[in-house]
């Protein structure tokens, strides 16, 4: 995961953080910037999220473009 790479939250991670009032599951986000397994996520909506890694994938990746 690189900065500029499409990603979208995983299904099951929303269940580990399911005490957030959004459901960010549906939304694709551009990763903003990245440090060790920590990303921020910028969101359409203009909404920055700081998360772990291990809760997005990859929907298309700079290295394919």
């Amino acid at each position: 995961m690189k900065t500029g790479d499409l990603v979208k939250m995983k299904y099951d991670a929303w269940w580990k953080i399911r005490s957030q009032t959004n459901d960010h599951t549906g939304k694709i986000g551009v990763v903003y910037s990245k440090h060790k397994n920590a990303i921020k996520v910028l969101l359409s909506s203009g909404d920055l999220l700081t998360s772990i890694t291990d809760q997005w994938e990859v929907v298309v990746s700079l290295e394919i473009l």
